[in-house]
């Protein structure tokens, strides 16, 4: 059964959006982070959804840091 998304939720989403934007600049993120991408809240974890396996590798590997760093702040 899909989890409801709360305001709370989207609210965590957009902090973490805008402190990793903050981290990269906004231009890199909108090219790796942009479509195709999902950052997504889910029961205290914090989730990267990407359209292609090799993508989320790629930023796993690339932004690994700076997501924990936005998700921490």
């Amino acid at each position: 059964m899909p989890q409801e998304v709360t305001k709370d939720d989207r609210e965590i989403v957009s902090a973490v959006r805008a402190a990793l934007a903050g981290r990269v600049g906004q231009d890199r993120f909108e090219l790796w982070f942009g479509r195709g991408v999902r950052i997504e809240w889910l029961g205290g974890t914090l989730r990267l959804v990407a359209a292609e396996a090799f993508r989320l590798d790629c930023l796993r590997r690339a932004f690994r840091a700076d997501l924990l760093a936005a998700a921490m702040a």
